[in-house]
């Protein structure tokens, strides 16, 4: 050997110690992947959690209860009507009208409903105020007042010559006593007579 060379000495490698190696480094790629597929995913819920809230906030437009709202009158078929709980009823029905009566629906308020109703029709028999017409007689009264579909009776009027016969209504002869049927504005009824032709022949 010759002194003053200098040796250039390797490490010398231990086959039995592994060296920082690929595993490890991708054992730690391993854990990044596994928190950004964590991170993705809470994204994804939290994403689905705010259309569930959206979908529940348009909840407005799911429709009210209803309930339902009878007209009835005698004679005719039901009408029926339904309306949300809570709102009002508008279109009204007219009830059918009936000669010689009055015809109302026994409910008129029909807002802020709460509960299915049931509503009836109402007839009244007109009163009329009959103008009496002597036509040359004399009467101890000028009017009556009668009822439609109820009992009346006519006075007799008084003639100093001649018989009276009956009553007339629009020409038509109206009977002394009976049920009143006539039904009609500025009710008059006039007196027909029956003229009588005296002679001094006994």
């Amino acid at each position: 050997m010759m002194c003053g060379m200098a040796f250039a000495c390797a490490t010398p490698t231990n086959p039995d110690v592994e060296s920082p190696s690929d595993s490890s480094l991708s054992g730690i790629t391993t854990d990044s992947s596994d928190t950004t597929d964590s991170e993705s995913t809470s994204d994804s819920d939290a994403d689905s959690s705010s259309d569930t809230n959206e979908e529940s906030s348009s909840g407005g437009d799911v429709e009210k209860e209803k309930i339902t709202v009878t007209f009835r009158q005698n004679g005719a078929e039901d009408i029926v009507l339904t309306v949300a709980v809570g709102e009002s009823l508008t279109d009204i029905p007219t009830p059918i009208a009936k000669v010689g009566y009055i015809v109302v629906w026994d409910r008129t308020d029909f807002s802020n409903l709460a509960q299915d109703i049931m509503v009836q029709a109402i007839e009244t028999a007109k009163t009329y105020t009959v103008t009496l017409k002597a036509n040359g007689g004399v009467l101890e009264q000028s009017s009556i007042i009668v009822t439609y579909g109820q009992a009346y009776a006519l006075p007799t009027p008084m003639h100093g010559e001649n018989i009276f016969e009956y009553w007339t209504y629009a020409g038509e002869e109206v009977a002394a006593q009976g049920v009143w049927e006539i039904d009609g504005e500025n009710l008059s009824l006039t007196a027909q007579w029956n003229e009588c032709h005296w002679s001094n022949n006994y």
